[in-house]
């Protein structure tokens, strides 16, 4: 999938995707309640919660905020994961991405030079 095809690709979660999402939540396990499979299914009706599946990422788009949350997988680089952010400013000019590790902000190059919520 070619990054600008992203949000043509997305879908709204269902209880159909709950092994999906899941198994990803389960080997990239984080602290963050945002990545946590009761939240996402519990909050998902006011969240309007859309993912896609990005070369083996996932990726968990909140309509109601324009949040984009950081990719579930292996890191991306700073200038992929602002080109994926641009993409959701497609539908919302607002969009930005969230939930980023302190991990990723340390360790990755030039990230400050995106915009980024934590």
């Amino acid at each position: 999938m070619k990054v600008d095809t992203i949000v043509d690709n997305l879908k709204p979660v269902t209880f159909d995707d709950f092994d999906t999402i899941y198994n990803f939540l389960k080997r990239y396990p984080s602290e963050n309640c945002d990545y946590n499979i009761c939240n996402i299914f519990g909050w998902n009706s006011f969240h309007k919660l859309e993912y896609v599946i990005y070369f083996d990422r996932l990726i968990l788009f909140n309509s109601f905020y324009s949040y984009l949350q950081a990719p579930v997988g292996e890191k991306l680089p700073a200038a992929e994961l602002a080109q994926i952010n641009n993409c959701f400013k497609k539908i919302n000019q607002d969009a930005a991405i969230f939930a980023v590790s302190e991990d990723y902000i340390t360790t990755e190059k030039n990230l400050s030079d995106y915009a980024l919520k934590k």
